[in-house]
């Protein structure tokens, strides 16, 4: 594994980032909340929260300025779609058919969705100490199956396991929200 390090030249980004986003970033739920959270507040109230802010530059940094080069799975969808229509403050506001509008449009954008099945996910469960995050869950088997025919591949996470998992892994990088955003800073 790699743990995407923003302190890189030109030639760096080419031959140690390029290589690992060029086909689509993972995106977690996570991190796709501070951005929609970020975006619609920046969008209604014109305030501009610091988190939106550093993932919005870590964007830039990366040349990921488009959301088609994002790649979700259903499973990672359901939760941010989950998020925004159980948001008790959000969704009580006469507003909320406009924020809907901002946000369907990034979600279609969304360069692709990897389909899942359910029996690769029961797989992946601990049945002795069992975690059902399906949104992880779904993200560790479309990478596993990337990684297993020996391409790159990149995820954008907050959450440690990612690392955990793929700490040896040389086809994965792993972009660390929380670590390279503290970098940004």
């Amino acid at each position: 594994m790699t743990i995407l390090d923003l302190k890189y030249t030109h030639t760096d980004y080419i031959k140690n980032i390029l290589p690992f986003i060029k086909n689509g970033v993972f995106i977690d739920t996570s991190v796709m909340k501070v951005f929609i959270d970020g975006f619609l507040k920046w969008k209604f109230s014109k305030k501009l929260e610091e988190s939106y802010q550093n993932l919005s530059d870590l964007f830039e940094a990366l040349k990921l300025t488009n959301w088609n080069k994002f790649l979700i799975t259903p499973h990672i969808l359901t939760e941010i779609c989950h998020h925004f229509v159980c948001d008790e403050d959000r969704d009580k506001r006469k507003d909320y058919c406009d924020m809907v509008k901002l946000v369907i449009p990034i979600l279609n954008e969304i360069k692709e969705e990897k389909d899942i099945t359910k029996e690769n996910i029961l797989k992946l469960i601990n049945i002795d100490k069992p975690v059902i995050e399906l949104g992880d869950i779904s993200i560790f088997v479309a990478v596993d199956d990337i990684v297993n025919s020996s391409c790159k591949t990149a995820i954008l996470v907050n959450d440690t396991g990612f690392n955990e998992r793929y700490e040896n892994h040389p086809n994965v990088l792993i972009i660390d929200y929380n670590k390279t955003i503290l970098d940004l800073a």
